[in-house]
């Protein structure tokens, strides 16, 4: 009798996939995918998406300042031509 080993090597033990991303085994060209996290995309994850292009952020006030970080993003002060009062932004025009 004649026996042949093949040794499978997982892709996914080299940790490939950044920002606790899910590492799946025997996809694409690379062996794998990650399936990213929130916030992030790109093949190993670790392209930042942008919140803060319109639509996509959901600051509590249209007036509200959305200001991207890597992974997520913040809604800061009040934008130019408002004053914040502790509560709301108030239009100074």
């Amino acid at each position: 009798m004649i026996y042949f080993f093949l040794i499978f090597q997982n892709p996914c033990e080299s940790i490939p996939c950044t920002h606790h991303a899910t590492c799946q085994a025997g996809f694409g060209n690379h062996g794998y995918r990650c399936i990213c996290p929130a916030g992030y995309q790109g093949v190993q994850c670790k392209t930042d998406v942008d919140e803060c292009v319109p639509g996509k952020h959901h600051c509590p006030r249209a007036e509200r300042k959305c200001v991207n970080t890597f992974g997520s993003y913040k809604c800061s002060h009040c934008s130019p031509r408002y004053i914040d009062d502790g509560e709301t932004c108030q239009d100074i025009d």
